[in-house]
């Protein structure tokens, strides 16, 4: 009897034995459970972050795509770990800079433009008739149909010329640029015996630009002004030729028979759009309002004020459009 009653408390105390060693290890496993399930949280949140952070990197280079080699990043996976490569972080260095330089308005930019605009010739109108009525028949106009040609006191010339500017930063640009608005006219005479004659007039005119810009993606809208000095020109070339009844005019020679010229003070009002097709690259358009004053005029002394205006396509190289 006192054996069985052994027996039964050793059974009895290796069940509970074994009950606390499986809760124990029960309590263990759940531990390591949520080690892993915390783990695993992080791994996941590391993952986004880095597909979050690739994303960035690949919308930074975007704006270069153009200028710089974009090298795919590299990641190495090794397990859950990540080795980003060198050169992209060197370009994205580079792309940073230059994005950086762009919208603090800091770099350069220029090139040409061409475009048309209504100018007054006026000046030159009263230039004429001043000849006319000084010289009388010994003027290069005289007996020539000016007004049938020059029929108003406006009228429509090309334009070409190119402009420069650096940036001070927060949008602010100083530069300079010259442009050149030039317009031929044939003068035909009265008598079929007389030479028909060439009327050329140039306006040309630069000085100091300062522009102000707002830049938001790949478009960048600058209003400013210039501020300096120009001339109109004028010139009238005499064609020389032998007549014959039985043929049309035979012409031989041209030479200039009337020079004149006028200075005159600039102020020009402008605003433009650019689109960047490029880092490097851009067009755009722009309007502008051209006053002109002149105190003495042609070489009768007559000033004169003339407002201008018109349009031009701007061709940009540089980091600023």
């Amino acid at each position: 009897m006192k054996q069985l009653i052994v027996i039964l408390l050793v059974a009895v105390m290796t069940i509970a034995q074994t009950s606390g060693e499986s809760d124990s290890l029960r309590q263990e496993l759940e531990a390591i459970t949520r080690k892993l399930e915390s783990l695993e949280r992080e791994k996941l949140e590391a993952k986004r972050l880095q597909l979050e952070e690739e994303l960035r990197l690949r919308n930074a280079l975007e704006p270069a795509k153009d200028t710089i080699i974009v090298v795919d990043t590299i990641i190495v996976n090794r397990g859950e770990e990540y080795e980003k490569s060198r050169t992209e972080e060197v370009l994205l260095e580079i792309n940073r800079k230059l994005a950086k330089s762009k919208r603090s308005g800091f770099g350069g930019g220029g090139g040409p433009v061409m475009g048309g605009g209504a100018f007054s010739v006026a000046p030159v109108n009263e230039l004429v008739a001043n000849d006319i009525t000084h010289k009388a028949s010994n003027s290069a106009f005289y007996g020539l149909n000016y007004k049938n040609a020059v029929k108003g006191n406006y009228e429509t010339f090309f334009i070409m010329g190119g402009f420069g500017f650096g940036g001070l930063g927060d949008g602010i640009r100083i530069g300079g640029g010259g442009y050149s608005a030039d317009r031929s006219y044939t003068l035909i005479p009265n008598s079929p015996l007389d030479s028909t004659k060439e009327l050329k007039i140039d306006i040309g005119y630069g000085g100091v630009i300062l522009e102000k810009a707002w830049n938001k993606d790949k478009t960048t809208i600058v209003l400013g002004t210039l501020l300096g000095a120009g001339s109109y020109s004028v010139e009238l070339n005499n064609e020389d030729y032998s007549y014959n009844i039985d043929e049309d005019y035979d012409f031989t020679d041209e030479s200039a028979e009337f020079k004149s010229s006028a200075g005159f003070f600039a102020g020009e009002l402008r605003g433009s759009a650019t689109i960047s097709l490029t880092s490097w690259f851009h067009l755009g358009l722009e309007g502008f309002a051209l006053l002109t004053a002149s105190s003495s005029g042609f070489q009768y002394g007559d000033g004169f004020a003339t407002f201008n205006g018109g349009g031009r396509l701007r061709i940009l190289f540089g980091n600023l459009g």
